[in-house]
């Protein structure tokens, strides 16, 4: 709408109210055209309910998408689980060398 790229309901509202009877151009995308719409904006009320929903072939395509994108995730998703798991594991190493220090000190502190 207006050059501004909308992809959800918040942004839609956010630009609506704004410009309260207005003309505005909405470009949509439809079968793979690209379709303009002028529309007048009427006045703006917050009781109104709104309801906007993708066009079904829109979500098609991110499912698509989505699905084609998934292996390459999770990939990435194993390799940073074995990550967490390796600084789990020092984590937890260099706590008991701390725990150990902390004893040698103390028992050092006691000798003087």
């Amino acid at each position: 709408m207006d050059n501004n790229l909308i992809d959800n309901k918040a942004d839609l509202i956010k630009l609506m109210r704004k410009r309260p009877n207005q003309k505005v151009v909405i470009e949509l995308l439809r079968k793979g055209e690209i379709r303009q719409i002028t529309l007048t904006l009427g006045e703006w009320s917050l009781a109104e309910p709104v309801e906007f929903k993708f066009p079904r072939q829109f979500l098609k395509n991110v499912k698509k998408y989505l699905k084609a994108i998934e292996p390459h995730w999770q990939k990435r998703v194993a390799k940073y689980q074995a990550e967490i798991e390796r600084l789990k594991k020092e984590i937890k190493e260099l706590r008991e060398e701390l725990k150990e220090l902390r004893k040698k000190l103390a028992e050092n502190r006691k000798e003087k």
